[in-house]
């Protein structure tokens, strides 16, 4: 929705005019900055992998956030390179494992059964609990379980696949990829398939090492099964029904997957977007950021600057308000495509990439963002969470885990002097009141800073809409 607005008041000894237009975009309805999350990891550690995980499916309890990467300690709990927290602090999970965590996931072996998902782990580590693991293990809520015989070489990421889709004969599997050759003794190359009993491969494999997989559905609720992707050395290839497939035109430099939905709620099935080292695509800047129309690849504006986006990641700061959802990057850059300063992580507004504050600080790199919301359907806002080897976010001084958002929401951001009942005048000459003094309750979308002319289009954006 688009509406044109004039209004002029005396602020201090002058009479102030302005004329706006505002886009219901979906403004902030608060102003996020970064928090520690219970403290970091150990001098000389870092985070490199998140999930959410529920321990007991459709239980009580909460999912929980996940963290994986390579560290002794976390929060000041002693972790081995795992660590769980439950919403008060950090916990290890058992023993966990001797080496590196590189990518997290969650795998339900019934599908919609009784049975809760297990949470999977993959990296460089050969024990899990203190027992034999060869790079990939999963916990089922107690103890670490080897899967098999696992791989003869590093687990770089891991997928859970349905292969017959929602209400098929088939149970959901474990994709997993990497840089091994063979997967319970059977030569794989590069990308395996776990059953709940043992390895298969996908055909022959791939001809390069990889470093993301996905499942992915093109057609969303439509007739399709859902497809394999993947990625690294090799192009981007799935995996349709039987045999894989090359994407037209081939796309290199991926280094990481998700599905991001563009409008929401709208009519657009949610697009698989990828990041990596690229800057070029079908002949287009994209600057190391795109998506799948279906037809071709679209970049996100003028993309991000810096060496390369590693992670992706949904966020919605409102959870179910009416906040659009934001794409969240994270990576090895300190600049948007455009210039503006970003430094290793950002987000795409719907036509811009902003950065979240000052963003993190010290380190090198942002091995993973990823939405959580920690009390579900609950008042808590959703978090994003950010994983690296940094030293700081924004002002906090913390070691490779931090968060970014709201410790809580305003009921209604458009009731600006807390009258209650439906926006009006009075909320308008509050905002501008603290909007001309540079009050930092008048910057609405979050951006940090003093209030400026977004923050007025974001305040018009709640005002008209009701709240």
């Amino acid at each position: 929705m688009t509406t044109s607005h004039a209004w002029c008041r005396f602020i201090g000894a002058g009479l102030f005019c302005l004329a706006t237009t505002s886009l219901w975009a979906g403004p902030d309805p608060c102003s996020p900055t970064w928090y520690t999350l219970g403290g970091g990891v150990n001098t000389g550690g870092d985070v490199r992998a998140l999930t959410t995980w529920d321990p007991d499916g459709p239980g009580p309890l909460p999912a929980v956030l996940v963290a994986g990467g390579f560290f002794t300690s976390i929060g000041g709990v002693a972790a081995n390179n795992i660590a769980y927290w439950n919403g008060d602090a950090w916990q290890p999970l058992g023993l966990g494992v001797n080496g590196a965590v590189r990518t997290l996931g969650t795998w339900d072996p019934d599908g919609g059964g009784p049975l809760p998902a297990s949470l999977i782990a993959g990296g460089t580590f050969v024990t899990a609990g203190g027992a034999s693991a060869l790079r990939i293990a999963r916990w089922d809520g107690q103890r670490w379980e080897a899967m098999g015989l696992g791989m003869n070489f590093d687990v770089w990421s891991i997928t859970s696949w349905d292969p017959d889709g929602p209400g098929g004969g088939f149970s959901p599997q474990v994709v997993a990829v990497g840089d091994f050759t063979q997967a319970g003794g059977t030569s794989v190359n590069y990308v395996a398939r776990w059953d709940g009993g043992a390895w298969y491969p996908f055909a022959s494999g791939v001809i390069s090492p990889l470093t993301a997989a996905m499942s992915w559905d093109p057609d969303g609720s439509g007739p399709h099964i859902p497809r394999v992707l993947v990625a690294g050395a090799t192009p981007l290839t799935q995996w349709v029904i039987s045999l894989w497939q090359s994407f037209n035109p081939q796309v290199g430099g991926i280094i990481g997957m998700t599905t991001f939905d563009p409008d929401a709620d709208g009519p657009l099935e949610p697009q698989l977007t990828i990041c990596g080292t690229f800057s070029f695509l079908s002949g287009v800047t994209q600057n190391r950021v795109s998506r799948w129309n279906g037809s071709s690849w679209v970049p996100f504006g003028t993309g991000l600057g810096g060496v390369m986006v590693r992670s992706l990641t949904t966020w919605d700061i409102d959870g179910a308000g009416p906040v659009t959802p934001s794409l969240v990057a994270g990576g090895s850059f300190t600049t948007t495509g455009s210039g503006a300063a970003a430094n290793k992580v950002a987000r795409w507004d719907g036509t811009q990439w902003l950065p979240l504050g000052t963003g993190l600080g010290g380190g090198t790199v942002v091995w993973a963002v990823h939405g959580w919301d920690p009390d579900g359907a609950g008042p808590l806002p959703p978090m994003m969470v950010a994983a690296g080897d940094f030293t700081s976010a924004g002002s906090q001084s913390v070691r490779g885990i931090a968060w970014w958002g709201c410790r809580e929401i305003a009921a209604c951001p458009g009731d600006f002097n807390g009258s209650g009942g439906t926006p009006d005048d009075a909320d308008v000459a509050a905002f501008f009141e603290a909007w001309g003094n540079g009050d930092p309750r008048a910057d609405l979308n979050g951006s940090g800073g003093t209030p400026d002319d977004a923050d007025v289009d974001a305040f018009f954006g709640f005002w008209n809409a009701g709240c």
